[in-house]
């Protein structure tokens, strides 16, 4: 191996260090999640972006409150964010419903955009401001250095719609005449609707007004 070649192996090596480095550290130092009591509820108030350091943080306040609580209010106002992040929450949350009620709750004047719906769906109660926002989306693929969208061919597209559709909609509390119309009237568009607006139309994604 001439001597360029180690170089170039050393320079990438150092490079996948600094980068596992600041992943780890954007999980320790970043995030908004604040934990508050409500009658026999603990509220977890996310702000901020479905992305890292979120699932080490409700990680934390879940193992914090295990054993002095049986209710969970999971408060969102989010723009959305990373599908890898808001699955790992999704699957936290589901692990900790075999033991506890779990509610979701976006507040009036709020947002739940993006990848937040999924996690919002989650609520067994599912509550919300009357003008609490929800903006369904398909998924869209982002540079990881730049966070520049990065469009595909429309079948890989396509490919990618289905199986996020079909993961985090299809298996959810949506009522099938809804979800069946949102999947149809989504592509390539932001779709926005009240909390008001899913109740009057049936979705099943709200369950109350608050």
């Amino acid at each position: 191996m001439t001597w360029n070649r180690l170089l170039l192996l050393a320079m990438a090596l150092v490079a996948i260090w600094l980068g596992h480095g600041i992943y780890q550290e954007a999980r320790v130092n970043k995030g908004r999640l604040t934990v508050s009591q409500t009658g026999d509820a603990v509220v977890l108030a996310w702000w901020s972006g479905i992305d890292i350091p979120l699932v080490t943080r409700f990680t934390e306040a879940f193992d914090a409150w295990n054993g002095r609580t049986g209710r969970y209010i999971i408060q969102l106002d989010s723009p959305g964010g990373s599908i890898r992040e808001g699955r790992e929450l999704i699957e936290l949350i589901q692990r900790v419903k075999r033991t506890h009620r779990v509610d979701t709750l976006v507040a009036d004047g709020d947002i739940c955009a993006s990848m937040c719906v999924p996690v919002f769906l989650q609520g067994g109660s599912r509550i919300a401001g009357r003008n609490a926002r929800f903006m369904f989306h398909e998924p869209a693929r982002y540079d990881s250095l730049t966070d520049e969208r990065v469009d595909g061919p429309a079948f890989e597209q396509r490919a990618m719609s289905r199986r996020f559709f079909e993961r985090y909609y299809v298996n959810s509390p949506m009522t099938p005449a809804w979800r069946e119309q949102l999947e149809r009237q989504w592509i390539g568009k932001d779709i926005w609707k009240t909390a008001a607006d899913l109740i009057q139309e049936g979705s099943g994604v709200v369950t109350d007004i608050r």
